[in-house]
């Protein structure tokens, strides 16, 4: 009753104005709003400070049935909104299954009008519609010359031209479109003969298909557009989609198509300086351009292969890149890796390798052969709570002699590893099993099977995946696929997962198309029925029983723990050079005890009790 005597009374309102507007029902505040807003729970009005359930505490409000979560989908980002008492990964499955219309490859239509010209897409308030090509633009673009308007080639078609007339375009540039095609067919010995006088040095270009001539849109239109900048704009678009494909060329990441477009780009830049140039030349300096990419040589053999790989060893050796001993591996297969990475280009591979070495000598600040001194990944204090927390190990091979790596991504915990491991360390320990499947776990596979083995079988179970542990690991596994391409370039060989849901499988189908076929053959979706396909990859004694196969590892606690692998027999820090981690260290005869365990004799040294480096050093058996 104290606050009520407190409250300001109601005011008297002016009669007329009792239709217009209502009081705010809060106690304490009877505020007359003309435009008031009505709670949705308990249907009463309120001004706009207390409209919301908690400034007004509505009686009504029950926030486990109300207060409702609606994230957005990371395809089509349209709000999914989740019922109370739903769980949210269930639902975001049937949201992925049967409504993304990305998932479901539906297009989906815009519900207000944008300016069709490329790369505009305003909103058209007052759309304008071309006569000729009947488009809507804005008023930027609304000149045919502005938007690259067809009409010129629906116009011809549809008022009885007859083929091979020369249309305007190509009476603007001298150029018949008949002679053109009929040239581009016959080909071989007009282009030779042109060779011959022009380029001696070109001996035989292959014969083209029928080539047309790029003609500027901004020439079809005498009218000049006072709202826009669009011959600079073109230009500048035109410059800067060059300059990208020029960039991607010298690394070596272009594509057959993305190879003919900047030859293409190419040639059109030069016909711009002389817009009377015969057919001929210009078809010539498309496919001069085309076989300086590539686009028309064999691949590269293998006995070239072998002389970039003498070659790339020569010049990392001569210009200080690479050093006798340097644990990065001066063997045959590593130098191998970083050329395949980059398509053979030694350029490309030389930098990628300087980059390598840079990041191996500052990484943590210490350097990775310091850090790998420091963490053994094969026997550190956090390893447990780490495998249980992001379940990650090494496991025998496959059948084909390359090791296998299992990953439990349902059982993703992070929040509770970083009550006992900080990031730092995690991400540390991240990277020192990044190094062992080069420094150690290659290597050793290598001479147990005496032929080389240079990737590795990956097994993902996606059980109990779900978006909260995708959260969980998006930076990291960010970061480790870096790493993995920057410096540890060429170790996946297969990359196979197990229980995947539907959604997986559908996002599969959709990014397939857009990855190389080389990229597409490395991995393999498996559901539940995964048991039988895991088989035909790994012998059932290599398998751990979880997955199907009958390894148990019972001495060692469970596969998980053990690390079984050739990589474990005699280990003494097996590196590409075969060198022992005592030598790094610099103990080069150390003393060595005999250490009796629960899991039979081996060997420790000085070193290692001195250095911080664990049993992972010690002969195990």
């Amino acid at each position: 009753m104290s606050d009520l005597s407190r409250a300001t009374p109601a005011p008297e309102r002016d009669q007329q104005l009792l239709s217009i507007g209502k009081q705010c029902s809060h106690e304490a505040c009877h505020l007359v709003d003309f435009l008031p807003f009505k709670c949705q729970h308990c249907q009463e009005s309120f001004c706009q400070e207390h409209f919301k359930v908690e400034d007004h505490s509505c009686p009504k409000y029950d926030a486990s049935k109300h207060n409702r979560v609606a994230p957005s989908c990371p395809f089509c980002n349209n709000p999914v909104a989740i019922p109370p008492g739903q769980d949210p990964n269930v639902r975001m499955e049937q949201h992925f299954e049967k409504e993304c219309p990305v998932m479901l490859g539906k297009t989906v239509k815009k519900s207000t009008p944008v300016c069709e010209r490329g790369k505009c897409g305003k909103v058209l308030y007052a759309p304008i519609r071309c006569d000729k090509c009947r488009k809507q633009f804005c008023p930027a673009h609304r000149f045919p010359g502005d938007h690259t308007c067809n009409a010129s080639a629906t116009s011809s078609s549809s008022t009885g031209t007859r083929p091979g007339a020369p249309t305007a375009a190509s009476k603007l540039l001298n150029i018949n479109t008949k002679a053109l095609n009929d040239k581009a067919s016959a080909a071989s010995a007009a282009i030779k003969k042109t060779v011959a006088s022009t380029a001696p040095s070109r001996s035989s270009v292959q014969a083209p298909g029928p080539v047309k001539a790029s003609v500027s849109t901004s020439t079809l239109s005498s009218h000049s557009n006072p709202f826009s900048k669009t011959d600079r704009r073109a230009k500048a678009e035109r410059e800067s989609q060059k300059k990208a494909l020029k960039e991607r060329a010298k690394k070596g990441l272009l594509s057959e198509e993305e190879k003919l477009r900047l030859a293409t780009a190419e040639a059109e830049g030069n016909q711009q300086d002389d817009k009377k140039e015969c057919v001929v030349m210009y078809a010539l300096r498309v496919f001069e351009m085309a076989e300086d990419f590539d686009i028309v040589t064999a691949p590269i053999s293998a006995p070239n292969h072998q002389t970039i790989l003498e070659t790339f060893r020569r010049e990392l050796f001569d210009e200080g890149i690479l050093h006798e001993g340097d644990t990065i591996g001066t063997d045959d297969e590593t130098l191998k890796r970083f050329l395949r990475a980059r398509k053979y280009d030694l350029v490309q591979a030389k930098k990628m390798f300087v980059d390598a070495q840079q990041w191996r000598k500052t990484t943590e600040g210490i350097g990775i052969d310091e850090l790998y001194r420091r963490i053994d990944p094969f026997d550190y204090p956090d390893r447990e709570i780490v495998f249980e927390c992001w379940p990650i190990w090494y496991h025998k091979t496959d059948k084909v002699g390359r090791p296998v790596n299992v990953q439990f991504l349902g059982d993703l915990n992070l929040p509770k590893l970083y009550k006992e491991c900080s990031p730092e360390q995690h991400w540390q320990t991240c990277l020192v099993i990044a190094e062992s499947l080069t420094r150690e776990v290659i290597p050793a596979t290598t001479r147990l099977y005496g032929q080389q083995a240079s990737s590795v079988l990956v097994i993902l179970d996606l059980k109990g995946f779900g978006l909260s542990q995708f959260w969980q690991m998006k930076a990291i596994v960010q970061k480790s696929f870096q790493i993995s391409q920057d410096y540890y370039p060429e170790t996946m060989g297969t990359l196979a997962f197990i229980n995947a849901p539907a959604s997986i499988s559908m996002m599969w189908n959709v990014l397939k198309p857009w990855l190389a076929k080389e990229t597409q053959e490395k991995i393999v979706l498996f559901g539940k029925d995964y048991k039988e396909r895991l088989l035909e990859l790994v012998d059932a004694d290599s398998l751990p029983k979880v997955l199907g196969g009958k390894c148990t590892c019972p001495e060692a606690g469970g596969c998980h723990l053990n690390g079984a692998g050739p990589w474990l027999q005699n280990r003494k820090g097996w590196g590409p050079r075969s060198q022992a981690k005592e030598t790094i260290v610099g103990k080069a005869d150390p003393l060595k005890d005999k250490v009796t365990t629960g899991q039979g004799v081996k060997e420790t040294t000085a070193s290692a009790a001195t250095t911080g480096v664990g049993q992972g050093d010690s002969e195990r058996k």
